[in-house]
């Protein structure tokens, strides 16, 4: 009948989970159009949490192929898709053998920040920008010590467009402060339409970001989310906050939503949960880093700090 309520979990397994003596909370889909109804059933373990879980399915894309799909069915151009594919394909390189805390691949991660601007329809250089933010604080260039190489490399692959997106992405400082700043500097764009179009679209990018990151409960697989907990309600009310100030209602919805969720939920079975903090890097045996760009690197991190104060006081003395 179009008004009956049928349980998530098939009605044989919440039967035997009953006589186990065991409950838990299950939703109840509504096939009616009706409001979605939350049961209670009886499960004590962590398995049981597990099946607690509020729905946290999602429409956004993980693979090359769903985003392209998205993008066909959106209206993208050939252009505009031809783009995504030279995006994608130097992601490959740059992200290659690369997990998010999660133990999730970071190009999975990539391609989900892609799709939810692809949602937006924002433009295909947002869009590509999105699949590639990560490239300068990621991305694995090997030797390339000047940033203009590398920078050189995204605009050869993708386009000077969505490089200079990437770059000021590379350069955004997130933190409270850093968001309060924004939501004071940067009016809504029904206010203001055009003020600021290229901060605005990174800005969107970084919602884009910790909308992805907080999709299937990510935040409750890893360390890294346990870092945040404790300041989460705060900062889930800053980041919506600033979504909704910036005039971008949709992600303010779905941000609040999700971290909602991850603060909610029942944290998985200990068995699922990563020890990592921070992306990190797993490759296959036969892997071997060559000396020269293994010492390359360990120079570069203990030159970077002394690098990033003269790049900062080049672009001071320029402006």
């Amino acid at each position: 009948m179009a008004g009956d309520r049928a349980p998530a979990f098939p009605a044989q397994r919440l039967e035997r989970l009953r006589r186990r003596g065991r409950s838990f909370r299950y939703q109840s889909l509504d096939t009616g159009g009706g409001a979605t109804e939350v049961q209670t059933a009886s499960i004590g373990d962590s398995a049981g949490a597990m099946m607690a879980r509020p729905d946290v399915t999602h429409q956004y894309a993980q693979t090359n192929l769903q985003l392209f799909n998205q993008m066909l069915a959106g209206g993208y151009s050939d252009a505009d898709l031809e783009l995504m594919r030279r995006c994608y394909d130097l992601a490959i390189q740059l992200f290659s053998g690369l997990y998010r805390p999660t133990g999730k691949p970071f190009l999975s991660h990539l391609v989900g920040t892609a799709s939810i601007l692809a949602a937006m329809e924002t433009p295909a250089p947002v869009v590509g920008a999105g699949l590639l933010h990560a490239a300068y604080t990621h991305g694995d260039f090997g030797i390339q010590f000047p940033s203009h190489r590398r920078r050189e490399q995204v605009r050869r692959g993708a386009s000077r467009e969505v490089e200079d997106v990437v770059a000021r992405y590379g350069k955004l400082t997130w933190t409270d402060a850093s968001m309060r700043a924004i939501r004071r500097d940067l009016r809504p764009v029904t206010e203001s339409p055009g003020q600021a179009p290229e901060q605005r679209s990174v800005i969107l990018i970084r919602l884009a970001n910790e909308l992805e990151d907080s999709l299937d409960l990510g935040l409750l697989y890893c360390l890294k989310g346990d870092e945040r907990q404790p300041a989460n309600g705060l900062y889930a009310d800053t980041i919506v906050e600033l979504a909704r100030d910036l005039g971008f209602a949709e992600v303010a919805h779905s941000l609040a939503q999700a971290l909602q969720e991850n603060r909610v939920g029942p944290p998985p079975p200990p068995a699922l949960r990563t020890a990592a903090t921070s992306s990190y890097t797993a490759m296959s045996t036969s892997y071997r880093m060559r000396p020269t760009v293994r010492i390359g690197r360990s120079l570069f991190a203990y030159l970077r700090p002394m690098l990033d104060r003269l790049a900062a006081i080049r672009t001071a003395r320029a402006q």
